[in-house]
């Protein structure tokens, strides 16, 4: 916190083991000569917020293992010439907060902590660091590197955690990092990498956490990713990809929550998607899928909550799934499916909410579903059905 000091002088510490907060808060330093922090072994917050620092030295930091918070907020540092970092091993936030615009080609040969170490480096066009096979938390690492148009093809193979790992990064085309097969955790990953077009056919196989992961990438086109069946939660996983015209013939079998999974994909026309069985929760699933013509033969045999699941699907005019026969909760569940004419015979004999069920299904003709005499509210149910001349003789 010696914020009147602009330069430290070329002073040897060689002997210097803890470096801990050393020039934390030194916010007019400019100018970093001293020498021999070879031996030093902790630079947690060595120079946090050194926000007037552009260069920083190439000097060696061979021994160092912890360089948790080390540069961050160095809001003017733009040149990163320090070398020996393939000691360390806590690298939390880092970087996080500067002015790098390339990353050097530096080994972090023993790092197992990377959470947050370059988020928010907005200017970040390039990214050359190497050696992160051995990191194993990646979580919101490059958040909101908001230049960033490639991520490399780096492996990240020992990597379990990579919530947020890459959210908002707004000018992402490319994406070639590999081994991201031991990765549990992808919650909010991707989200909103509005550039990215593709999502290459990488094994997320020992994922369980997608939520959000995919959410708001509306230039995504492709998606060929593989090894979701080990999923549970998919909730907003692919919300408002809404350039998205197919979704793959992936097994989704271990997934257990859908909530607003498909939400806004208004260009979808194909869903082939499987292994949908197990799945509870369907709130608004496919909600404003405007596109989607056909809803396949898909088994929902442990679905409970149908909110607003196909909800505003104005170009349906064919459903086939089976099994909501659990189903309890059928809120607006079809809700302005415009084009649907019939109702197929479906049983939904445990469910208890229809309120707004069928409302404003305008072509409906024809109603063949059974088992609604579990029912208790039915308010707006059929409203706005002006097609169904007749009521069919279904107990209330």
């Amino acid at each position: 916190s010696c914020t009147s000091l602009t330069s430290f002088p070329a002073l040897d510490l060689s002997a210097g083991t803890n470096f801990t907060a050393a020039w934390n808060q030194c916010t007019s330093l400019s100018s970093f000569l001293a020498t021999g922090l070879d031996s030093g072994t902790n630079f947690t917050y060595a120079w946090l917020n050194c926000t007037s620092l552009a260069t920083f030295p190439a000097i060696p930091l061979t021994a160092g293992t912890n360089f948790t918070q080390a540069w961050f907020g160095c809001t003017s540092l733009t040149s990163f010439l320090a070398t020996g970092l393939d000691s360390g091993t806590n690298f939390a936030s880092a970087w996080r907060n500067t002015a790098l615009a390339t990353m050097p080609a530096i080994p972090l040969t023993a790092g197992t902590t990377f959470n947050n170490a370059w988020r928010d480096c907005t200017p970040l066009t390039s990214f050359l660091a190497t050696g992160l096979d051995s990191g194993t938390d990646f979580s919101s690492a490059w958040q909101s590197c908001t230049n960033l148009a490639t991520f490399p093809a780096i492996p990240l193979t020992a990597g379990t955690n990579f919530t947020q790992a890459w959210f908002g990064n707004s000018l992402l085309t490319s994406f070639g990092a590999t081994g991201l097969d031991s990765g549990t955790t992808f919650n909010n990953a991707w989200q909103s990498c509005t550039a990215l077009a593709t999502f290459p056919a990488i094994p997320l196989t020992a994922g369980t956490n997608f939520q959000s992961a995919w959410s708001g990438c509306t230039s995504l086109t492709s998606f060929l990713a593989t090894g979701l069946d080990s999923g549970t939660q998919f909730s907003y996983a692919w919300y408002q990809c809404s350039a998205l015209a197919t979704f793959p013939a992936i097994p989704l079998t271990a997934g257990l929550y859908f909530t607003y999974a498909w939400y806004g994909n208004t260009a979808l026309t194909s869903f082939l998607a499987t292994g949908l069985d197990s799945g509870t929760s369907f709130l608004g699933a496919w909600q404003n899928c405007t596109a989607l013509a056909t809803f396949p033969a898909l088994a929902l045999t442990a679905g409970t909550n149908f909110t607003n699941t196909w909800y505003g699907m104005t170009s349906l005019t064919s459903f086939l799934a089976t099994g909501l026969n659990s189903g309890i909760d059928f809120t607006s569940a079809w809700g302005s499916c415009t084009s649907l004419a019939t109702m197929p015979a479906i049983p939904l004999t445990a469910g208890l909410n229809f309120t707004s069920a069928w409302d404003q299904c305008s072509s409906l003709t024809s109603f063949l579903a059974t088992g609604l005499d579990s029912g208790t509210n039915f308010t707006f149910a059929w409203r706005g059905c002006t097609s169904l001349a007749t009521m069919p003789a279904i107990p209330l």
